[in-house]
């Protein structure tokens, strides 16, 4: 479970990264990131399952609102004691190429701008 500031419109103070339970028809992932908008973690929204990228602990993901994809980034710091979730403007969806190349592109992530993931 990770607690946190709320820096979107979608994700709330407290989200989780689980495993896959295989209860969708994505493949090639091993976790899932929800977050708690409902009284309990079973019916709280799924986001997105996290891929992974060429970069080791950054991941990606999408929402879908709509009709409109979105592109999220997510970075695990300190041995994924912190993450740090990077939400694209509404409607941007990298090819899997450039997702990549952003993902090369990202610089250290700080503290301050992470939550922790220690419960």
């Amino acid at each position: 479970m990770i607690e946190g500031e709320e820096g979107s419109s979608f994700i709330t103070k407290t989200v989780k990264i689980e495993k896959f339970q295989g209860y969708s028809e994505a493949y090639n992932l091993g976790e899932y990131f929800r977050i708690r908008n409902a009284s309990n973690w079973k019916d709280s929204r799924q986001i997105t399952g996290l891929w992974s990228t060429t970069r080791k602990d950054i991941f990606y993901g999408d929402i879908k609102e709509g009709t409109v994809k979105t592109l999220l980034l997510f970075q695990y710091a300190q041995k994924r004691a912190y993450l740090k979730v990077y939400v694209f403007p509404q409607g941007v969806y990298l090819s899997r190429a450039r997702t990549d190349a952003y993902a090369r592109e990202i610089g250290v992530l700080e503290v301050k701008d992470s939550v922790d993931v220690n419960d």
